[in-house]
Protein backbone atom coordinates (compact mmCIF):
# COMPACT_ATOMS: atom_id res chain seq x y z
CA UNK A 1 0.00 0.00 0.00
CA UNK A 2 3.06 1.93 0.28
CA UNK A 3 4.12 1.78 -3.12
CA UNK A 4 0.54 2.35 -4.17
CA UNK A 5 0.28 5.73 -2.46
CA UNK A 6 3.57 6.95 -3.60
CA UNK A 7 2.95 6.02 -7.21
CA UNK A 8 -0.34 7.85 -7.06
CA UNK A 9 0.99 10.81 -4.47
CA UNK A 10 -2.15 10.51 -2.29
CA UNK A 11 -2.94 8.78 0.92
CA UNK A 12 -4.17 5.58 0.89
CA UNK A 13 -6.16 4.08 3.80
CA UNK A 14 -7.16 -0.11 4.09
CA UNK A 15 -10.06 -1.12 6.14
CA UNK A 16 -10.46 -4.73 7.86
CA UNK A 17 -9.06 -7.46 6.17
CA UNK A 18 -12.45 -9.11 4.95
CA UNK A 19 -13.63 -5.74 3.08
CA UNK A 20 -14.44 -7.62 -0.19
CA UNK A 21 -17.08 -9.86 1.93
CA UNK A 22 -18.57 -6.90 3.86
CA UNK A 23 -18.89 -4.82 1.31
CA UNK A 24 -20.72 -7.29 -0.62
CA UNK A 25 -23.02 -8.04 3.01
CA UNK A 26 -23.70 -3.87 3.09
CA UNK A 27 -24.94 -4.28 -0.72
CA UNK A 28 -27.02 -7.19 0.03
CA UNK A 29 -28.60 -6.04 3.58
CA UNK A 30 -27.69 -2.09 3.82
CA UNK A 31 -30.35 -1.55 6.61
CA UNK A 32 -28.10 -3.86 8.93
CA UNK A 33 -24.36 -3.07 8.07
CA UNK A 34 -25.23 0.30 9.04
CA UNK A 35 -25.07 -1.09 12.49
CA UNK A 36 -21.53 -2.36 12.28
CA UNK A 37 -19.08 -1.56 14.33
CA UNK A 38 -16.65 0.93 12.50
CA UNK A 39 -12.96 -0.89 12.02
CA UNK A 40 -10.22 0.74 12.76
CA UNK A 41 -8.37 1.98 9.79
CA UNK A 42 -4.98 1.89 8.41
CA UNK A 43 -3.21 4.61 6.30
CA UNK A 44 0.16 5.07 4.18
CA UNK A 45 1.21 8.15 3.02
CA UNK A 46 3.20 9.08 -0.15
CA UNK A 47 6.71 9.40 0.37
CA UNK A 48 8.92 10.70 -3.01
CA UNK A 49 10.50 7.37 -4.33
CA UNK A 50 12.29 8.25 -7.43
CA UNK A 51 13.56 4.81 -7.97
CA UNK A 52 9.69 3.17 -7.67
CA UNK A 53 8.60 5.82 -10.19
CA UNK A 54 11.87 5.19 -12.97
CA UNK A 55 10.31 1.17 -12.82
CA UNK A 56 7.07 2.18 -13.10
CA UNK A 57 7.94 4.35 -15.79
CA UNK A 58 9.81 1.38 -17.21
CA UNK A 59 6.67 -1.07 -17.22
CA UNK A 60 4.43 1.69 -18.60
CA UNK A 61 6.93 2.01 -21.63
CA UNK A 62 6.97 -2.31 -21.70
CA UNK A 63 3.44 -2.38 -21.94
CA UNK A 64 3.43 0.70 -24.51
CA UNK A 65 1.19 2.97 -22.25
Amino acid sequence: CRKLASLLEVPVQAGAAEASARGVARLAAPEIAAHWPAEPTQGWEPRPDAALRARYRRFLDAVGT
